[in-house]
């Protein structure tokens, strides 16, 4: 009995980490949203145990920087993952 006790302790924390994770993608859309110099509309963002991981696309390095960046800003975040790529090909905007 104190096994499956455990067992709904570890899945409780399991379902307050994923609604930590989700409130914590919440920010850091809405920090990227707000952020000058980003636009966020080829980016994806995930978290898992407050690691942020940042893909898709931008324009520039500065973009790139200032996204990642303003990622960092949201507390709770304890790492990011930038696996933004830079450049035409990666936003599919033409110049």
């Amino acid at each position: 009995m104190a096994r499956d006790a455990a067992k709904g302790q570890a899945g409780q924390v399991t379902r307050d980490q994923h609604d930590r994770d989700h409130a914590l993608t919440l920010r850091v859309r809405a920090e990227l949203s707000r952020s000058p110099g980003v636009d966020d509309s080829h980016l994806r963002v995930s978290v898992r145990g407050a690691i942020l991981t940042l893909a898709g696309g931008v324009s520039t390095p500065a973009e790139r920087a200032a996204a990642k960046n303003a990622a960092m800003r949201v507390p709770g975040i304890k790492a990011v993952s930038d696996q933004i790529v830079v450049g035409q090909a990666a936003t599919g905007i033409e110049a």
